[in-house]
């Protein structure tokens, strides 16, 4: 993708002439901790893999991409028991005015612990301080889970939650501001890259445990029998939010008008066909990830497959395949130019298995839930949605299960589309009239409009 950095008045007009990062750690090693590094590890690991080495987390928002996305490698920690296990890296000390910690975080599986710390500062070799925690949520689910800032204690007690849940599917982008002025910690959670610094942070600590007066160390800490899974990448210390936040800015992503699947059409490329016993030979965990018709396909394949709805009668021809919850199976749409009506067609293995269909909310910068407690069923299920969604919009299907999930559809229209305008006809795939009711209605795609062409 090409590149090139994103230059913003507002930054011009704002970072001072004693701005400095401090530090880009990009873990661009071969190994955790690597010689020569900087990086220190001690303490005991009873039982996980511990901190090991992956691939580096991207992001991006409608700011940008993160100046450190894709850069380096990630910390893929995997713990679930030990004590004091510890790993920091000296950095310049920190004593006075505003810091900032920027990182790329994400959830490796379900969060379902209280609560585990994640990363932060520190002011020695033997502790951690300033750090960010995640746990489940107040219902008590572990997928979303939510995220809390302490700014020197380690009791999970002293947690300072956030009021907004995440989604573990998700990259997040995460920010500590800490003030030594007057000894306030703020968390940050997927701000606006290149914009200003928000009114209000998802949580704040100022009055628990004494508070530290320096920091000259990243520290990784887990202690004690609190599962701590997760990924970081990307890690910046600096003095200025618009450090903080920087952005590279990408070229426009292309929009469509409207998206109406057909998987018979071929141009979806090679169909998986099932096995001499109807089943497919690509197994769960062994799911490609690929990219067609501008769709994103992660964990998920176009199979054979034959189905007919039984109350419309209608008939659907092969399918996407998606991989179950731990594999992160979804389907993400092309961007949308706008979106009025969303129309999912799917199955799932067996009943009462998870499903989320999400649209991307601009103004909050998060994917928001179409229904919520969704549970697919064996036999067809058509999901109708009236989003009118004004700006660009994404839609994505999300196995949230532990089975297979099948999707044989997936169609919009474009905000404030009406069927007035389309010719009517006995074909499915147009403007269909119907009487419901007693009342003439329009389906259309399967969406339902009154005589005013006003979605039902």
């Amino acid at each position: 993708m090409k590149k090139q950095f994103l230059t913003l008045a507002l930054c011009a007009a704002t970072i001072v002439a004693n701005a400095t990062i401090i530090v880009n750690e990009t873990f661009s090693y071969d190994s955790f901790p690597a010689e020569g590094s900087g990086w220190t590890q001690s303490g005991t690991l009873t039982t996980g893999t511990g901190r090991t080495l992956t691939d580096a987390l991207t992001y991006q928002n409608a700011g940008g991409e993160y100046a450190l996305s894709g850069k380096g490698k990630a910390v893929q920690q995997n713990y679930s028991e030990g004590k004091t296990y510890i790993a920091t890296k000296g950095i310049a000390k920190q004593s006075s005015g505003v810091i900032y910690l920027t990182y790329l975080y994400q959830a490796d599986d379900k969060q379902t612990q209280a609560n585990s710390a994640v990363f932060g500062l520190s002011g020695s070799t033997t502790s951690a301080a300033l750090r960010v925690w995640v746990g489940k949520n107040s219902e008590d689910k572990g997928d979303p889970f939510r995220m809390g800032i302490t700014r020197a204690s380690g009791s999970g007690g002293d947690v300072q939650w956030s009021k907004s849940t995440y989604a573990v599917s998700d990259v997040h982008l995460v920010v500590v501001k800490y003030d030594f002025a007057n000894a306030a910690a703020s968390l940050y959670v997927d701000p606006k890259l290149g914009a200003a610094e928000p009114e209000t942070p998802a949580a704040v600590d100022s009055t628990k445990e004494t508070a530290k007066n320096s920091f000259s160390y990243l520290c990784f800490y887990a202690t004690g029998k609190s599962k701590a899974n997760f990924l970081v990448s990307g890690v910046r210390v600096s003095t200025t939010w618009e450090e903080a936040v920087e952005a590279v800015a990408t070229e426009p992503e292309p929009t469509v008008a409207t998206i109406q699947t057909d998987f018979t059409d071929g141009t979806w490329g090679d169909i998986v066909e099932k096995n001499d016993s109807n089943a497919y030979d690509i197994t769960s965990g062994n799911f490609p990830s690929d990219t067609i018709n501008g769709f994103i396909l992660t964990k998920a394949f176009i199979g054979e497959g034959s189905i007919t709805d039984a109350t419309t009668k209608i008939n659907y021809t092969n399918r996407i395949v998606v991989d179950k919850q731990s594999q992160g199976g979804m389907v993400t749409t092309p961007l949308l130019t706008n979106v009025g009506s969303v129309e999912v067609v799917l199955t799932t293995g067996s009943d009462n298995k998870k499903v989320s269909i999400q649209y991307f909310d601009n103004e909050s910068m998060t994917w928001k839930d179409c229904e919520e407690n969704l549970t697919g069923t064996k036999a067809v299920m058509v999901k109708k949605y009236q989003l009118n969604r004004t700006q660009p919009t994404k839609i994505r299907i999300i196995n949230a299960a532990s089975g297979t999930l099948y999707i044989w559809k997936i169609a919009t229209t474009a905000y404030g589309e009406t069927p007035t305008a389309i010719e009517s006809t006995t074909t499915p795939a147009k403007a269909v009239k119907r009487i419901m009711n007693g009342q003439l209605v329009i389906d259309r795609y399967g969406v339902l409009y009154n005589v005013m062409g006003t979605a039902l």
